[in-house]
């Protein structure tokens, strides 16, 4: 396959091709979801998954996810590290500090560590390529960390590049917020300053807004306050139940007619599939929530917990189980615990389990994208058992 994203991710990050030695199934990172195979041989690799390189310092293995790729293991990049403190980085700070930013100080031994107020440039410690500076937006006032041999590529305040970049699917965010609020039943409280919640009277009390900001709703039927990110608005809310209900009020729920029956769906991105194969000649059976596939799972403490998928389907003569997930998810804990359980028990059947991520479901080609992944997952099976 082409896989234009990973090729201009390896691009990016001067990764070699040839330190490609294979990916990750379905977003695992352990020894049983590994498969080794050629670059040309993987099938479409997406952000979030994880492929497994070689360093090109010392030749050992380590796998990264596509989005943080580094062309070095960790040892070695720590290595980088210190060699890079011979570097004199007051240079490429003033540079950033010309670009329009404040300097406020560093932390102390890496990111999440303690911070260390020092606003004079002349009187900072020696830095690695490692340690972070702290900064401020003049423009827009925003506070964040930048890496230093990050700061070498990208000056700018990650809020003021996000408008520039037109990473906001819209300007003003007023029409979609208030599209929420009908949708779920909500009303809006307030907004997030940063870890501060700003109580409003009304939307057109609202600053401008990028999809980064949190909104504070209350449900206007359990009367729960939750928070949400406007990039997140499409995840819609989960009610928890009143008195006379025996069940949660899941939203976004509903139910789509189709030649296989009522298909109920339990978020946007399960009726997006759902709309996208209903009217396929290809497709000759589809289940939504099918009761013979009840998987038991343990979470790492141990914990058991059972996991319906979302769908049944035979598609091109083949049966699949198919969980729908946003990609931003599935290296969570319990993501992670429902796929390794779901492969060993599909293991040795007739039955493909795959996960597809909203990065088919939005793209511009969504239906091909679905399409090329039931087509390839004869080839994956095959790479699979290759490296049983």
């Amino acid at each position: 396959m082409n896989n234009k994203y990973l090729r201009r991710k390896l691009e990016e990050s001067d990764v070699k091709e040839e330190n490609v030695l294979g990916f990750y199934w379905d977003g695992l990172h352990e020894d049983e979801g590994l498969v080794r195979c050629s670059l040309s041989e993987m099938p479409r690799i997406l952000s979030h998954d994880y492929i497994l390189l070689r360093c090109e310092s010392c030749g050992k293995e380590f796998y990264k996810r596509v989005i943080d790729l580094l062309p070095t293991c960790h040892h070695c990049n720590q290595q980088d590290h210190w060699n890079s403190m011979k570097e004199d980085w007051r240079l490429i700070i003033s540079d950033a500090l010309d670009s329009g930013l404040e300097l406020l100080g560093y932390l102390e031994d890496g990111y999440g560590t303690e911070f260390i107020s020092d606003t004079k440039l002349d009187s900072l410690p020696d830095f690695g390529c490692s340690d972070y500076i702290r900064f401020k937006c003049k423009e827009c006032g925003e506070i964040f960390d930048r890496r230093l041999n990050r700061l070498k590529v990208n000056y700018g305040c990650p809020a003021c590049n996000t408008r520039l970049r037109h990473f906001n699917s819209r300007l003003n965010w007023i029409p979609r917020i208030l599209d929420f609020l009908e949708e779920y039943n909500c009303q809006l409280i307030g907004y997030y300053d940063q870890d501060n919640l700003i109580k409003i009277n009304s939307i057109n009390e609202l600053p401008s807004l990028i999809k980064h900001n949190f909104i504070q709703c209350k449900c206007n039927y359990c009367g729960e306050e939750f928070y949400r990110g406007l990039y997140h608005l499409d995840y819609g809310h989960i009610c928890k139940p009143n008195k006379s209900d025996t069940k949660p009020r899941i939203f976004k729920l509903g139910s789509i007619s189709t030649r296989f029956g009522d298909l109920k769906y339990y978020s946007s991105y399960e009726e997006t599939f759902i709309n996208l194969l209903k009217d396929l000649t290809e497709v000759t059976s589809m289940i939504s929530q099918p009761d013979e596939y009840i998987i038991d799972y343990s979470m790492p403490d141990g914990t058991p917990h059972e996991y319906h998928p979302d769908f049944f389907i035979n598609i091109f003569n083949k049966k699949f189980v198919v969980e729908i997930k946003p990609a931003s998810l599935i290296c969570s804990e319990m993501n992670q615990a429902k796929i390794t359980a779901s492969i060993k028990f599909f293991k040795n059947t007739d039955i493909t389990y795959i996960v597809i991520t909203d990065d088919e479901l939005l793209d511009k080609e969504a239906l091909n994208e679905v399409i090329l992944r039931f087509k390839t997952e004869d080839k994956l099976q095959q790479l699979r058992e290759r490296n049983l």
